[in-house]
């Protein structure tokens, strides 16, 4: 007999019935394996059960990370709910920063400080915590927030404005994290960058030899940067604060309202600063290829106060700028690195008219603080 888990799955992968279940681009035997193997080992059944849930109708998959496997779950209790599958073998698999323990952690500080940010569920069995091993998984479950992300199509200074607004928020959290007997130091900066651009150079020797690639690389070891970041702020760090990790309801005018932060899965302890560099870059970039400096001031307004009392200057910021363009590009490497559209972003921010309007940028925007 087929579990309610099984019954939902099998009815969701029925043939025509496939978009509704997985994104496009994913192959149907690849989430079809997942299942069976998960099933193999435990039943589904069973993970809901452990957290006082049962299943209201189709469950889904969303758009799997590089790692994570994403489970949407309609609950009779909570809604939907989404129930992540990390490898348990994390560290050896993931270029990106972040952990499990630390994204479960991160989620709970930052709910107590009134972020719209997704909340653990708790496994109501013997081990009554957050994160459940089960098999070759480390699986926790969290309600997943009303709204939709956010469309690159959408960006407009407007809705730069309102991302920074949130992000401010987030940073102000963000800043009372105290790490619990140093167990979160900071894996996540210049030096995490530096790592992981020689893992990715041994996996692809090529990028050896590759022009671009070594700019960047030198470009982000230079001392000075990595001397004056180690004097900013530091706590968590989302790591990946772009437009799809914001999440927006539409107003009676046609207005996008954000509404939340999602996907904690990068987020590690480090310099605050990081954030507001990579919402900078992400977020100014209304198409790929295309820098709207208008987009880039108004996300940089509300974050302008935290800048100026921590004494960031404009140089830091833009340096920064371009080492989060090389994590990026290391991030989404494929076989092409100078086609890489993070690559293009460094070229474009590393012109010398672009420093120049950005400091004007800047400088105005530190006039009206004062």
């Amino acid at each position: 007999m087929e579990t309610a888990w099984e019954e939902s799955i099998n009815a969701a992968t029925k043939e025509g019935d496939y978009e509704s279940t997985c994104r496009p681009g994913l192959n149907k035997m690849s989430l079809t394996n997942f299942i069976e193997s998960i099933n193999a080992e435990f039943k589904f059944d069973n993970i809901l059960a452990d957290l006082q849930l049962n299943i209201a109708g189709e469950i889904k998959s969303s758009e799997h990370g590089r790692i994570a496997k994403n489970l949407i779950t309609p609950t009779v209790e909570c809604g939907n709910v989404l129930v992540r599958f990390y490898p348990c073998e994390l560290d050896n698999v993931k270029l990106e920063t972040g952990s499990v323990e630390f994204e479960v952690r991160a989620l709970q500080i930052l709910h107590e400080f009134n972020l719209p940010v997704p909340v653990p569920l708790l496994f109501i069995n013997d081990s009554r915590q957050y994160i459940n091993r089960i098999g070759t998984f480390n699986v926790f479950a969290y309600k997943m927030l009303p709204g939709r992300p956010l469309k690159r199509q959408e960006l407009t200074p407007e809705t730069a404005l309102a991302c920074g607004q949130l992000l401010s928020r987030l940073i102000e959290a963000a800043s009372n994290f105290v790490p619990l007997n140093g167990d979160y130091r900071s894996k996540g900066d210049i030096e995490h960058l530096i790592v992981i651009a020689g893992k990715l150079s041994t996996k692809h020797p090529e990028l050896k030899e590759n022009p671009r690639f070594i700019e960047m690389l030198r470009f982000t070891e230079q001392p000075s940067i990595h001397e004056s970041l180690s004097q900013t702020p530091m706590g968590i760090v989302h790591g990946d604060f772009f437009h799809e990790n914001v999440l927006v309801d539409d107003d009676s005018n046609h207005h996008v309202i954000p509404t939340g932060i999602i996907d904690f899965g990068d987020a590690y302890y480090g310099h605050l600063i990081m954030d507001i560099c990579i919402g900078a870059m992400e977020l100014s970039f209304v198409q790929d290829a295309e820098l709207d400096l208008h987009c880039l001031r108004e996300f940089l307004r509300p974050n302008m106060k935290w800048l100026v009392d921590n004494q960031i200057d404009c140089n830091l910021f833009i340096d920064l700028l371009l080492v989060n363009c090389f994590r990026f590009a290391m991030y989404t490497y494929d076989d092409c690195f100078d086609t890489n559209p993070y690559c293009k972003r460094f070229k474009d921010l590393s012109a010398p008219h672009v420093k120049n309007q950005i400091h004007e940028i800047y400088s105005h925007l530190i006039q009206e603080h004062t």
